[in-house]
């Protein structure tokens, strides 16, 4: 199934913001179950300072505030295709790198007396 996806956050503060920093994890990534067609994200107010990954292998965006902002608009948009798999999705890399699913140490056998 194709899916077409559009998210909008705005943030209002009642002062202006000096110096403000957000971190946005709205970027979908490519898996067995989904692959991501397009995607873009669109700020008002702000700016992107870097992009990177999390611990989980996350897509994360880092935005800084416009000098004496007093909102943000923040909006995402793409495609994502989707596959039916009987809600069966398998071990991911993220968590395979996380130790989740890792095989419990062997322990030495207790000698019999």
């Amino acid at each position: 199934m194709r899916l077409t996806i559009s998210h909008t956050t705005h943030y209002k503060y009642d002062a202006p913001v000096r110096y403000g920093l957000s971190r946005l994890r709205l970027t979908p990534t490519s898996d067995a179950c989904q692959t991501v067609l397009s995607w873009k994200t669109e700020i008002v107010g702000g700016k992107k300072e870097v992009g990177y990954f999390d611990q989980f292998h996350n897509p994360v965006e880092l935005v800084s505030l416009d000098p004496d902002a007093q909102e943000i608009h923040v909006r995402c948009e793409g495609e994502v295709e989707t596959r039916d798999r009987a809600g069966v999705v398998g071990s991911t890399p993220a968590l395979r790198r996380s130790g989740s699913f890792a095989a419990p140490p062997r322990s030495r056998p207790r000698a019999r007396c």
